[in-house]
């Protein structure tokens, strides 16, 4: 069986998370993620929030730029939310905070999820990351089965790329037809392809230019 892996924002190190499952034997690789905080597969990305983070967000405003950037960049998207006190933190009426979560899990169609703390936090993501690469491996980030069609071969080289899932792979093939092309083309242009915005474009580019270093 393949070591459960799970990419994490480096920023997420703060939380003690990381090590918890570390701990638990998962193999964490973190980078910089421009969208979520946990990516278990390629389908599932989960956006973590304490209570408070949660309230200040969505006096920020910032919350609701994040929901929209998760729907679109991943087929199962997540918000998971540390603490159930939501009610005692000030700044936002109980009304408004009752207003984001029906809006997130209604409007965004995004299941919110909430737990004590941490270490509750942590065996959550290892739970979701077993469903995804263990019940499911065909969602996984490790190697599937060999491919049928020459069709395939090439979604398959696209979904392996950071946060590029079948829907996105699928408007890029339609738009361009070849892995050349889309090497090839601006980023101006990227950016104009259903559900990638710049933020992803910018990630392709950078990917696809990106110097391999020993």
């Amino acid at each position: 069986m393949n070591k459960l892996l799970i990419h994490a924002d480096i920023r997420e190190k703060a939380s003690g998370i990381i090590d918890m499952l570390k701990n638990n034997g998962v193999e964490v690789r973190l980078s910089t993620m421009e969208i979520g905080d946990y990516q278990v597969s390629e389908r599932v990305c989960i956006e973590r929030k304490t209570a408070t983070d949660f309230v200040g967000g969505i006096k920020t405003k910032r919350l609701f730029r994040q929901i929209v950037e998760l729907r679109k960049a991943f087929e199962r998207p997540l918000l998971l939310i540390e603490g159930y006190k939501l009610y005692q933190i000030k700044g936002v009426y109980p009304a408004g905070i009752r207003g984001a979560l029906s809006m997130i899990a209604v409007t965004h169609r995004i299941p919110i999820l909430f737990t004590q703390d941490t270490a509750d936090t942590a065996q959550f993501i290892i739970t979701i990351a077993k469903q995804e690469q263990i019940v499911h491996p065909e969602d996984s980030f490790y190697p599937k089965p060999k491919v049928k069609t020459p069709e395939k071969e090439l979604e398959r080289i696209l979904e392996a790329f950071p946060g590029i899932g079948p829907k996105v792979t699928r408007e890029l093939l339609t738009r361009y037809k070849s892995l050349s092309e889309i090497i090839n083309a601006p980023i101006e242009d990227l950016i104009l392809v259903p559900l990638i915005g710049k933020k992803k474009a910018s990630k392709i580019k950078e990917v696809l230019t990106r110097e391999y270093k020993l």
